[in-house]
């Protein structure tokens, strides 16, 4: 190869990592929601008195979207309203409303994603019994927002979806 070929391969070369980079950037940034969703675990991990728990919609309200947020408080409202249970009778963290994780930490991993969403699973075992949650974050104002969390797996009479549920008539 000469230094012509050698001129242009390298010319070549830093072209395609030039016009490649925007590709790269746009990618989602996994890592630190996974480590977010990790950590919304915690408190289920560490707490064997489940009366000290945060509810679960206190720990996802600041990272929901506004539509999810406004869904939230509209639900919190009817609950202090009502004095009792409105649209949301469970826990979705946890799928459930009484929970033994074991101390085991769940799984998280990426379910799809593209340069505007990502779903990510977190899958664990809780009374002895497999279950996940699917976490879809979308971009809103530049930021990754919770959009949703919906059940992965079971029987479908037993599927949810927290914007759905939280949408349903009171």
């Amino acid at each position: 190869m000469g230094w012509g070929d050698k001129k242009t391969f390298c010319s070549g070369l830093a072209t395609c990592l030039f016009f490649a980079t925007p590709v790269w950037a746009a990618t989602p940034p996994t890592a630190p929601l996974i480590t977010l969703v990790q950590g919304f675990y915690a408190p289920y991990l560490d707490d064997k008195d489940q009366d000290k728990v945060p509810a679960a919609t206190d720990v996802i309200a600041p990272h929901a979207t506004k539509q999810l947020q406004a869904l939230i408080h509209k639900d919190e409202a009817c609950e202090i309203r009502e004095q009792g249970v409105c649209n949301l009778d469970m826990d979705p963290i946890i799928d459930g409303q009484d929970w033994d994780l074991n101390g085991k930490a769940p799984v998280v991993s990426v379910l799809q994603q593209n340069a505007t969403s990502i779903t990510l699973a977190a899958r664990f075992t809780s009374d002895g019994t497999a279950t996940g949650v699917a976490y879809k974050f979308t971009l809103e104002n530049g930021a990754w927002r919770l959009a949703d969390l919906s059940r992965i797996g079971g029987a479908p009479a037993d599927a949810w979806d927290l914007v759905a549920m939280l949408s349903a008539p009171e």
